[in-house]
């Protein structure tokens, strides 16, 4: 009878913890999927350009580089490398996945998360400007 006991605690454990997992995984697909959906409230003005610049010069370009090429002065510590903009701007990716990166970096990459060390506005004028002035122009 005790066998039976432990072996019934470990299946109940077990499936507690399946359903935690599940659960969890439901939780975080409906948010990633919520932040899909978010669209830019700030327009690319000359004025949100420039502010983004300045937020891209203070924070990002020390990885990212001058010219957006993921060349920065830290770049050489991070593997992989910082992503390249003339490239990773080209791949199609919505301002809500930008946006996303920005605010909670990228596990593994050594995208860091802004999202407690800038506003909302600033996160999304540094999209601006790194759409605006890295995203490859077609001929």
């Amino acid at each position: 009878m005790r066998r039976l006991d432990r072996r019934s605690l470990w299946i109940a454990a077990a499936g507690a913890a399946a359903l935690g997992v599940a659960l969890l995984l439901v939780l975080v697909l409906a948010q990633r999927r919520d932040a899909d959906h978010l669209v830019n409230p700030i327009a690319a003005t000359p004025e949100s350009i420039a502010v983004g610049e300045s937020v891209y010069r203070a924070h990002c370009q020390v990885c990212h580089g001058v010219s957006g090429r993921g060349d920065g002065p830290a770049a050489a510590a991070l593997n992989p490398p910082p992503a390249d903009f003339r490239f990773h701007m080209a791949m199609g990716h919505t301002d809500a996945q930008l946006f996303r990166w920005i605010s909670d970096g990228i596990p593994g990459l050594g995208m860091p998360a802004f999202r407690r060390t800038l506003t909302v506005d600033e996160r999304w004028h540094v999209l601006n400007f790194v759409r605006r002035t890295f995203t490859p122009v077609e001929e």
